[in-house]
């Protein structure tokens, strides 16, 4: 997995739990999303940035006490298709549930 930021910074060595959680998806995904942490009860964007700036001695506290998670903005490239020509209710079927996909405020159908 890569996770990289715009401006080309990889981040994958701060963000072990990430790393794990993304064994679960297809080895051919292209994505483009957010990273997020949560903080006191919202997110945190301080300590978002806290586990983009971790020391290798405390990547792995830091992924325990503030998880991180990304959320999928798009899904750019699948099995090693590109999908951005595609029509978007296509998409939605092959990557998740009705009850989980929304996208400009609409759910989409299968």
């Amino acid at each position: 997995m890569l996770l990289q930021l715009r401006r080309g910074a990889l981040l994958q060595a701060r963000l072990p739990d990430l790393v794990a959680a993304a064994r679960e998806l297809p080895q051919m995904l292209v994505a483009d999303g957010g990273l997020v942490v949560w903080g006191t009860g919202a997110l945190s964007f301080e300590a978002l940035q806290r586990r983009a700036t971790a020391g290798r001695r405390d990547v792995s506290r830091l992924a325990e006490s503030l998880p991180a998670y990304f959320v999928v903005f798009d899904v750019l490239q699948l099995d090693g298709r590109e999908l951005l020509g595609g029509p978007y209710t296509a998409l939605c079927s092959r990557c998740c549930s009705p009850s989980t996909c929304w996208r400009r405020r609409r759910r989409c159908a299968r």
